[in-house]
């Protein structure tokens, strides 16, 4: 803040002051001569020192509070503005205090580097071939190096470039939280490191393609009826890997309706007939597709629960994590 504003309000007060005290003095000469001349005339009232000195104070106290409350607000813009510096200071040392574990974390570790892959996939029996790559720091020509998963130790072999590889036939709809971990023995030392980029949770959304698509919905909620504007679009890394794509409707558990998709893309805008304030009234979206090995993917897209209105507009939950998938002939794979 600069001298200029802090002095600017003392400087519009000592103006007044003497403009004030100016008037007064004329205002008692003018009377006084009045006075002499006029004796026998009308009272002309004459201002009092204490008048004149209350009317000083409170124009002082205005200019001082406006004075004041420039201030405050100045003061509270320089808090905000020192917030958000400090907010970003703060981000800025946690992250380099991230890259600073992070580095200490890799200079430490046993590997330079270690990835996964599937391999072949038998549609049958449920089942792939899951490839380990493991490239150690430091090697030689009798260093061992194994990957420990789900209890199973699984020995690699060491190809050209210092990389060892190896595999395991693993449930692609098994489901794995075990910790992996790889063990390197050198020149009879042995030391072991948790992979923490190693294959976790369900392997079947590692190895089979996923039904995800973009877009979204709403709904019209009016007395007796409920109207869905619904359009969704495949994503194009998955528009090869599905085919029978469908939108169907549930209501109350029960398939009312099914909508087929025409080149990755579907755009509805239906009515469905419904009891508004019907607690326990729903209407459900599924997307369904069949991917490539023949496995049946079931997504719940959508609920409106009917019951629970919010205006006009039907109360609506998502739940992504509702995800299904079947054996051609029906069987649940996902429990």
């Amino acid at each position: 803040m600069s001298a200029s504003v802090v002095y600017l309000p003392i400087l519009v007060l000592f103006v007044l002051a003497l403009c004030v005290l100016g008037y007064f003095i004329c205002y008692r000469i003018m009377i006084n001569r009045k006075l002499k001349q006029q004796e026998s005339e009308a009272h002309v009232p004459m201002a009092s020192t204490e008048s004149v000195f209350k009317i000083v104070v409170i124009i002082g106290v205005l200019v001082i509070y406006s004075s004041l409350n420039s201030k405050l607000v100045d003061l509270r813009s320089e808090l905000r503005d020192t917030k958000s510096a400090l907010s970003d200071k703060i981000y800025a040392l946690q992250y380099e205090l991230y890259e600073m574990k992070e580095a200490a974390k890799k200079e430490a570790s046993l590997i330079s580097g270690a990835y996964y892959e599937f391999g072949e996939l038998d549609a049958k029996e449920h089942t792939a071939e899951l490839q380990f790559f493991v490239t150690p720091k430091s090697y030689s020509e009798g260093t061992e190096v194994s990957v420990v998963f789900r209890g199973e130790t699984i020995p690699l072999t060491h190809e050209r470039g210092g990389r060892f590889t190896g595999s395991t036939i693993v449930s692609i709809f098994e489901d794995v939280y075990e910790k992996c971990v790889i063990t390197v023995t050198e020149d009879g030392v042995t030391k072991t490191e948790v992979w923490e980029n190693a294959p976790q949770g369900r392997l079947c959304f590692n190895c089979l393609p996923v039904l995800a698509v973009g877009g979204g919905g709403g709904s019209q909620m009016s007395k007796n009826s409920l109207r869905v504007e619904y359009e969704y679009e495949l994503f194009p890394e998955y528009a090869d890997s599905f085919r029978n794509l469908t939108l169907y409707v549930k209501k109350g558990g029960t398939t009312v309706e099914e909508f087929q998709f025409v080149d990755g893309h579907i755009s509805i805008n239906q009515s469905y007939s419904v009891k508004k304030g019907e607690k326990g009234e729903t209407i459900e979206f599924y997307l369904r597709g069949v991917d490539e090995y023949g496995f049946i993917h079931e997504k719940l897209e959508g609920t409106w629960n009917v019951g629970e209105t919010i205006g006009n507009e039907a109360h609506s939950t998502m739940d992504n994590y509702d995800y299904q998938i079947y054996a051609p002939d029906g069987t649940l794979l996902t429990k």
